[in-house]
C-alpha cells in the first residue's frame, strides 16, 4: 500500500536512500496499491513503480471511518482529553485546532504556521494541539510554533484517538 512518497520533502543521502528503498518496495510488489491517482501518477513520474504495477481502487482513499469507534465526545471526555493532553480543561471559549501526524516541510508545517499566527489574532482562546514527531526538516517551524502561545506539542504518541476528543477541528 502505498501512502505517500517520503523522499520527495527530503535531500541529499536520505533523498536518495529513501527513493531507493520506496524503488525496492515497489519492485517485490506484484501490485503496488496507492491511496489515490495523484499519488500513483507521482510515482510513475518520479521512476519509483512502471504504470502498469500501480492500480488505485475505486476513487482512491484506504482512510475509512469507523463511525462507531469516532463519536462525538461528551463535555466529560473532552475534559479529561483536554487535561491529559496538557491543556486547560475549559479554553476559554476558543477553539482547539489538532494536527496529527509527522512536523515535515512536505506536509505543509509552515502554513500552518502561518494560519496559526493569524487565527490567534483573530479567534480568542484559539489553541493548537501538535501531535506527531518532528522531522528534521521542521523543526525551526516547529520550534516557532511551540514557542506562541496555546500552542501544546505532545510528539509522538502510542493511541492519538485518545487525545482527538480533545479537539474541535482536526
Amino acid at each position: 500500500l502505498l501512502r505517500g512518497l517520503r523522499f520527495e520533502g527530503a535531500s541529499g543521502a536520505r533523498r536518495t536512500l529513501l527513493r531507493a528503498v520506496e524503488q525496492l518496495t515497489c519492485a517485490t510488489a506484484h501490485v503496488v496499491v496507492a491511496v489515490g491517482p495523484s499519488l500513483a501518477d507521482a510515482a510513475v513520474r518520479a521512476g519509483v513503480v512502471p504504470a502498469g504495477r500501480v492500480v488505485v481502487i475505486g476513487d482512491g482513499s484506504s482512510n475509512g471511518v469507523d463511525p462507531e469507534l469516532f463519536q462525538p465526545p461528551t463535555d466529560a471526555q473532552r475534559t479529561d482529553a483536554r487535561v491529559m493532553a496538557g491543556l486547560p480543561a475549559a479554553t476559554g471559549g476558543g477553539p482547539v485546532i489538532g494536527f496529527v501526524g509527522r512536523l515535515a516541510a512536505a506536509k505543509g508545517v509552515e502554513c500552518l504556521d502561518a494560519a496559526y499566527q493569524l487565527l490567534a489574532e483573530q479567534v480568542p482562546g484559539v489553541r493548537l494541539l501538535l501531535i506527531g514527531g518532528t522531522e528534521p526538516d521542521a523543526t525551526a517551524v516547529r520550534a516557532r510554533l511551540v514557542a506562541r502561545p496555546g500552542v501544546r506539542a505532545l510528539g509522538s504518541v502510542d493511541d492519538p484517538l485518545l487525545r482527538y476528543a480533545a479537539l474541535d477541528v482536526l
